[in-house]
C-alpha cells in the first residue's frame, strides 16, 4: 500500500511539473506575439512615412509581407 502511495505522489508531481511548464510556454507565446505584432505596426509606420517622402520602401514592404506571412503560418 504504502509503494503505491509513492507512485500516486510521483505521479502527482510529474503531472503538476508538466501542467507548469505548459502553462509557462503558453505565457511567453503570447509575450513573442505581442512584441512582434508591436514591431510589425512600428515598420507599417515607418513604411507610411517613408511613402509619404517619396522614399524608395520596396524592401520594407517586402520585409513586412514577410513578416505577417510567417505570423499567419507560426499561428
Amino acid at each position: 500500500m504504502k509503494h503505491k502511495r509513492m507512485n500516486f505522489y510521483k505521479k502527482l508531481k510529474l503531472l503538476f511539473f508538466i501542467g507548469l511548464l505548459s502553462t509557462q510556454s503558453q505565457i511567453s507565446a503570447q509575450n513573442v506575439l505581442q512584441r512582434v505584432n508591436s514591431k510589425i505596426k512600428t515598420l507599417e509606420n515607418l513604411v507610411k512615412k517613408a511613402e509619404n517622402r517619396n522614399l524608395e520602401i520596396t524592401k520594407e514592404k517586402s520585409t513586412l509581407n514577410t513578416a505577417t506571412l510567417f505570423l499567419k503560418y507560426a499561428k
